[in-house]
């Protein structure tokens, strides 16, 4: 996968360019859709993939910003193991490729001390996207997003942080199995793969401690539910998912903070270890 987001602030911070530049071609795994999805029912697949978006936000006020988005994303040369899968073979959705073309707003209040570690104030974000058949979207659909993140100084020297994240995404229309909200991978949900679980619509909430320890080391603790359904408000936690972990941080600009952290969580279903640069969240 090679991925670039570039990201413009104008003077003044009165408009921030915000885009993501990203080609995939790796295996990946599919359980299919809806929260009973069993681990034996895993296929090994494998696609092509383009994704632009780009978006151009208006300051409104004292981190506030409110803008347009657009979204042109293209799956193409799927296949299940190493043969490609002829259309109908399986039932998953969107497996004869896909284009998609979408338009879309977003408003964030964005109030942190700091984007790669913040340890105080808060972070709202509202985001919907529609992909319109007039534009050549080949599975017509809407959706929308919203996470918010709030952070305690509980010590008042950033030494002990206690970090608060919810997200939910909805889905409506015709989505193609890429698209559906999914539950996992290496900022919330960590223990479970991304996608172990999909659906329409998804809903997670984490909780992270992170605690300095001496030098440029730190540690963190976190825990994390969450769960998929299909009709819009119709979610039942009959079935559960939760995951936890622990991770080791090394800040690599004292001046400035920025982690690599190493995270290893384990989730009721699956488990997982992550290393990357800045906090999950």
């Amino acid at each position: 996968m090679v991925e670039v987001i570039p990201i413009v602030i104008l003077k003044n911070e009165n408009w921030l360019l915000e885009g993501v530049l990203q080609y995939q071609y790796f295996p990946n795994n599919y359980w299919g859709i809806g929260p009973e999805s069993k681990e034996e029912d895993v296929l090994d697949v494998q696609y092509r993939q383009f994704n632009i978006k780009q978006g151009a936000f208006k300051k409104l006020g004292e981190g506030l910003y409110l803008g347009p988005m657009f979204r042109w994303t293209r799956l193409s040369r799927f296949e299940v193991g190493n043969q490609p899968t002829a259309p109908g073979t399986l039932e998953i959705p969107g497996q004869e490729g896909s284009n998609l073309t979408g338009f879309g707003f977003s408003i964030r209040w964005d109030k942190r001390n700091s984007i790669t570690a913040p340890t105080s104030h808060h972070y709202v974000d509202f985001s919907s996207f529609y992909y319109s058949r007039f534009l050549g979207s080949t599975y017509p659909h809407f959706q929308m997003q919203l996470d918010g993140r709030k952070y305690f100084d509980i010590t008042g020297d950033k030494k002990t942080v206690l970090a608060l994240n919810g997200r939910m995404r909805m889905t409506e229309g015709t989505v193609p199995f890429q698209e559906y909200s999914m539950i996992g991978g290496w900022e919330i949900m960590r223990g479970y793969f991304l996608g172990r679980f999909r659906d329409y619509n998804a809903l997670q909430v984490q909780a992270e401690l992170r605690q300095h320890l001496f030098g440029r080391f730190g540690f963190a603790a976190f825990i994390a539910a969450g769960e998929v359904w299909d009709n819009q408000w119709d979610i039942s936690f009959s079935n559960p998912k939760y995951a936890g972990g622990i991770g080791i941080r090394f800040n690599m600009n004292p001046k400035d903070t920025n982690n690599i952290r190493l995270d290893y969580g384990i989730g009721r279903h699956d488990r997982g270890f992550y290393i990357k640069i800045s906090e999950a969240f």
